[in-house]
């Protein structure tokens, strides 16, 4: 089911059916468009501090009871590696990560790439920080650059809780008084500049802000993305 990454926030984390922290953001790929982490703080334990764990460890989704059902324990989420929400995840931290928790990393990836390289160059690339990597509470009011102008800010990413992509930014558009809300398919998205916290969209200002509006209480159903679809034609950009 697609919904707002905001809305997971304040989420509860259980593990073996107890409590372990909430979700507090989501750490995803601004070129594949895809869910890495989500950041969750444990602070209401004695030593607690904020985590990432992967979606892959997920196994449930009770929006019901706003919580996030995983096969980690308590001590797997209270043992894993520290990390420094204040600075970029550096590859090196996601390796570790990986080795921790037993799943595939795409830092292993980008370490396989680079193996042909000097050793102290293929070193460094994987031990930096990853520039794709992107905290969702970040993009969040960023502005949205049109072909031809700017349109409106973004509100929040659509997430798919089965495969733990963003299909879709949420907007905020102004038309003449009125403010409503558009979904962008992020198959449309050409750019995201974090230095200029805007994101550069390859459709007309008009054809955004004439958009099928979206309903926060109704959601994203199939007629919907059916109409988005129609509307906006195949988007130019695959992920890679």
């Amino acid at each position: 089911m697609l919904r707002g990454a905001r809305e997971m926030y304040g989420w509860a984390i259980r593990a073996e059916d107890e409590e372990v922290g909430h979700v507090s953001d989501v750490y995803f790929d601004d070129r594949r468009w895809t869910v890495r982490y989500l950041v969750v703080d444990t602070r209401h334990w004695p030593s607690g501090r904020s985590v990432l764990i992967s979606p892959r460890s997920v196994n449930g989704v009770d929006p019901a009871r706003h919580d996030l059902r995983t096969g980690l324990s308590r001590s797997q989420v209270a043992l894993s590696p520290d990390v420094d929400l204040a600075r970029p995840v550096s590859r090196q931290h996601e390796l570790e990560l990986s080795y921790y928790y037993s799943f595939p990393s795409y830092a292993v990836t980008v370490g396989a790439s680079v193996a042909l390289a000097a050793p102290a160059i293929a070193a460094k690339l994987v031990a930096g920080a990853d520039p794709h990597l992107r905290s969702s509470r970040a993009i969040t009011d960023y502005v949205v650059h049109a072909l031809d102008g700017d349109v409106g800010h973004v509100q929040d990413v659509l997430v798919d809780d089965d495969s733990w992509t963003i299909r879709h930014l949420l907007v905020s558009v102004r038309n003449w008084w009125a403010i409503h809300r558009v979904l962008v398919p992020v198959g449309w998205i050409a750019r995201v500049s974090w230095g200029a916290r805007a994101v550069e969209v390859s459709l007309p200002e008009e054809a955004i802000r004439l958009a099928p509006v979206y309903d926060r209480a109704v959601g994203v159903s199939a007629e919907h993305e059916t109409r988005l679809v129609r509307y906006y034609g195949p988007p130019p950009f695959i992920s890679t």
